[in-house]
């Protein structure tokens, strides 16, 4: 869509920035027009320069001199600007900054234009987030926050098939909490749910970016670790395993509980394995023979 603007508004340089959810900064996600190497920054902290008050605001701009605006934060060969808000069911999600190097190059006209095309691109932004939301839903579980048994099997299955392909190693962690019965039994089920997130919450949080962990089912868990023979797994596991080990889950009426201990395996492809259901089996008996150690 910055496509058609530019045939209406030769001369003119388009910026489209995005409202970072969590800092509600501007960062700039796409740039057309005339120049798209200009010195602008590439995020603009919240409620700074003409787009960040056109973003808290949700007014557009027209500036007939940038330089003459103690708002304007970007390029000094920059003279006029038109900022207009992307505004979708209510929620300012982003803003289109048009930029000239002439003072005055805009006018209503181009305004209602710009206008127009920005609803046109709020809709289609909003659409596809809801698809990333609806997706991140169906992959994710509810309760914990990380993947879940589905997403775990499809990723397990693509990084086998990886692996083949390139002759490299591949492990899958398995894990269960060996207490979290007595804890709904003493505490209720509330505090189990209370642990299961936590749990959650600690392997993302400890696993590698390139790992895959899910919630399996129940009280058990799982992790995909490409390219990681079984004995560097089983580090990363041991030292996850120590963290729980050291935290406490806080109980939302109130008070804290010890982390439940925990059993857990490793198996490596192909060793321990060809195919995904192979490779659970074997690091779940190991999970299970480490906890028939232990009583």
């Amino acid at each position: 869509m910055l496509a058609i603007l530019e045939g209406h508004l030769p001369g003119a340089f388009f910026t489209l920035l995005l409202a970072d959810e969590a800092t509600n900064d501007l960062v700039v996600r796409a740039a057309r027009g005339a120049r798209t190497d200009l010195a602008g920054p590439p995020r603009i902290p919240a409620g700074r320069g003409i787009a960040g008050w056109v973003l808290e605001h949700r007014e557009s701009q027209i500036v007939d001199d940038v330089w003459a605006d103690p708002r304007y934060v970007g390029d000094p060969a920059i003279r006029s600007e038109l900022s207009v808000p992307l505004v979708s069911n209510g929620r300012a999600i982003g803003v289109i900054a048009v930029n000239h190097p002439a003072v005055g190059a805009f006018g209503v006209r181009d305004l209602t234009l710009l206008q127009t095309v920005g609803a046109q691109i709020a809709a289609a932004i909003d659409v596809a987030e809801l698809h990333e939301r609806l997706k991140r839903a169906v992959n994710t579980d509810a309760l914990t926050g990380i993947h879940n048994y589905g997403y775990f099997y499809q990723r397990l299955e693509e990084e086998i098939a990886r692996a083949e392909r390139r002759n490299s190693p591949l492990a899958v962690a398995f894990f269960d909490i060996d207490g979290l019965k007595q804890v709904n039994d003493t505490h209720g089920h509330v505090a189990g749910n209370a642990v299961l997130r936590a749990l959650g919450h600690a392997v993302e949080a400890n696993v590698r970016t390139e790992d895959v962990p899910a919630r399996y089912g129940g009280d058990e868990f799982a992790i995909v670790m490409p390219d990681t023979p079984r004995g560097e797994a089983e580090k990363v596991v041991q030292r996850l395993m120590d963290a729980l080990d050291r935290s406490e889950v806080e109980l939302e009426g109130g008070g804290r509980i010890p982390m439940p201990p925990r059993s857990w395996g490793v198996a490596a492809y192909p060793l321990d394995g060809r195919d995904a259901r192979s490779l659970v089996e074997n690091a779940d008996t190991r999970a299970y023979a480490r906890k028939r150690s232990r009583s």
